[in-house]
């Protein structure tokens, strides 16, 4: 049975087409750090001998209108995603708010794809990422970020975590959804 360390998971990932919903205010566990908020592990052999499956990754929260940094990341194959914890060693960042620090009220959302390639331990990622403040009806970024090609090995299970890094006080980011497609 597939395990999360505290995140989603589920039995048959292979025949569902969706894994089950995160919806939960979750801030990081402590400050100037990647602190997992989210987490979810692909089962072992998943992508193994398919090209062109995938997974749609969504996720949106807020971050406190002040000026102290603030980070959001989605990574893809850490060596762990646990819950409260900071992340594992290595993976590859396939989207990132980069640190903010501006005094408004803002909504963030990131929307990723991976994809698994013709060939063992081959998939590309690829996302969107967006923010919004209170005060505009509109973006105030929305940002297409160029692909990033990926090694994970494909026998073993693949963490996906999101991290919030605030560099002065946990309660600057929240997440409020996470969830995980399978395509």
């Amino acid at each position: 049975m597939p395990s999360s360390s505290g995140g989603l998971a589920i039995q048959q990932f292979n025949y569902m087409a969706t894994g089950p919903r995160q919806f939960a205010t979750v801030q990081p566990g402590a400050t100037a750090a990647d602190n997992v908020l989210g987490a979810f592990t692909i089962p072992a052999g998943y992508f193994d001998g398919f090209s062109g499956k995938g997974l749609r990754i969504t996720a949106f929260g807020t971050l406190a209108a002040n000026t102290q940094v603030k980070t959001v990341k989605l990574i893809y194959n850490p060596a762990t995603a646990v819950i409260g914890s900071t992340v594992g060693t290595g993976g590859t960042t396939i989207l990132t708010t980069g640190a903010l620090s501006a005094a408004v009220n803002t909504q963030w959302y990131f929307d990723a794809i991976i994809a698994d390639l013709v060939g063992s331990n081959n998939q590309q990622g690829i996302g969107l990422l967006s923010w919004f403040t209170t005060t505009a009806l509109a973006p105030s970024f929305i940002a297409m970020v160029a692909p990033a090609t990926i090694t994970a090995d494909e026998t073993a299970a693949i963490n996906i975590a999101l991290t919030g890094n605030a560099a002065t006080a946990t309660t600057d980011i929240s997440m409020l959804y996470f969830n995980v497609v399978a395509l």
